[in-house]
């Protein structure tokens, strides 16, 4: 008999503007392809700050719901049913549409997961978390005699009684790691996140390769941060182009931030794109000032794997994923997600010449182009699927 997984979570596995949803897709369709028998049970919780259609999300993925089933009962709700590259999917659509679900919403959701375990009757559950219905979900699953598997992506987490349902927990890097161990005394797995080099990998020339890049203009990943950087540069190298691409977040941060980047002409804008090739292709170097502690750093691992050289913070994991094959520079301290504030010209400043030395160094730039290749062999799809698939297998004995 197969083996069996059902990944189940309120977020929406398909959300592609979260960094936790992207990496458990990936992982349920490499297993799958390894012979696993995986299905998910999910409900509308997404990252997007703006009203996004879960039919919508499917139908941008050329996913066609093959039934849909309205109930309504005292919580309308849908359930629509599809397929998804291998993986037998259902998404729970009540009438309220709220990312955090109400009570009433969650429990109907509880329910019909339980019906659905009966019915089915996985030998793991996998999720990664679920508001105030997380240790619900896991208490229910045990219940039934799962075990569960807790993709632990960041570092929110801070009782130790909620791993009690758990029975592995997988973290995406040895900070992550060693972060909770310390924290909560708690026992992880390191294991990199599964990254799809298909829909990341593109093809470029020099010519096509003309812009230093920013993703997700949003406080955790350095907005603030960005704005000083890119004022700076327009005033010292005008003729460096910058790229900033939405992700949950949208360009109106740049504004937010307070610094007047209206006279900025070396600037251009992205709308949010389900397929990073779109920037990739067109991106010389990629600009990481996360200014939160990072459990990975999947937008440094996909760009190293383009051979694009990464200026990074050196909050959380960043410095381990991106070693000596870019560079990790330090952000004042007091310089936090909350703080809301913008740094000093001087902060910025070794950001600025870090820029411009690999713009203008060709030498520079190649040798760290090359250590990225060299680096993220260790992340080759097949490496890491079969550490996923060897540490679950064992955990079913």
């Amino acid at each position: 008999m197969p083996k069996r997984l059902r990944f189940a979570c309120y977020h929406f596995y398909l959300d592609p503007s979260n960094g936790a949803s992207i990496t458990a897709r990936e992982i349920l369709l490499a297993l799958a392809k390894r012979g696993w028998e995986v299905s998910t049970f999910c409900g509308c919780g997404l990252d997007f700050q703006k009203s996004t259609d879960i039919l919508q999300l499917l139908a941008n993925q050329n996913i066609t719901p093959e039934r849909k089933i309205d109930n309504q009962g005292s919580v309308p709700f849908s359930l629509v049913n599809f397929q998804d590259d291998g993986l037998t999917s259902v998404v729970f659509l009540p009438r309220e549409n709220q990312s955090i679900p109400s009570h009433e919403a969650g429990t109907a959701y509880l329910q019909l997961l339980h019906e659905s375990i009966q019915q089915t009757k996985p030998d793991i559950l996998v999720t990664y978390g679920g508001y105030w219905m997380g240790g619900h979900l896991l208490k229910l699953s045990h219940d039934a005699g799962l075990k569960n598997v807790m993709l632990l992506q960041n570092f929110a987490y801070d009782d130790a009684t909620y791993f009690q349902e758990i029975d592995l927990t997988i973290v995406p890097s040895q900070f992550a790691s060693d972060y909770y161990a310390e924290k909560l005394g708690i026992t992880s797995t390191p294991i990199p996140p599964m990254m799809d080099w298909n829909v990341i990998q593109c093809e470029s020339d020099e010519a096509s390769k003309k812009y230093v890049t920013f993703v997700n203009p949003d406080p955790n990943k350095g907005v603030y941060v960005f704005a000083q950087i890119a004022k700076q540069l327009w005033e010292r190298r005008p003729d460096i182009p910058l790229l900033v691409v939405e992700g949950r977040c949208g360009a109106d941060w740049l504004v937010r931030t307070g610094v007047d980047l209206r006279g900025v002409k070396n600037m251009s804008l992205m709308a949010n794109t389900p397929d990073p090739r779109d920037f990739y292709r067109v991106s010389k170097l990629v600009l990481v000032p996360s200014l939160f502690m990072e459990s990975f750093g999947r937008m440094a691992a996909e760009a190293m794997i383009n051979g694009i050289p990464v200026i990074g913070s050196n909050r959380g994991a960043l410095p381990e994923v991106i070693g000596d094959a870019g560079l990790t520079l330090e952000i004042p301290a007091q310089y936090t997600p909350e703080s809301r504030t913008v740094p000093m010209s001087e902060e910025v400043e070794p950001w600025v010449q870090a820029i411009i030395k690999l713009w203008d160094d060709a030498e520079f730039y190649e040798t760290h182009r090359q250590k990225s290749l060299t680096r993220t062999e260790c992340w080759q799809p097949n490496r890491i699927a079969e550490q996923y698939d060897a540490c679950l297998s064992k955990l079913l004995g």
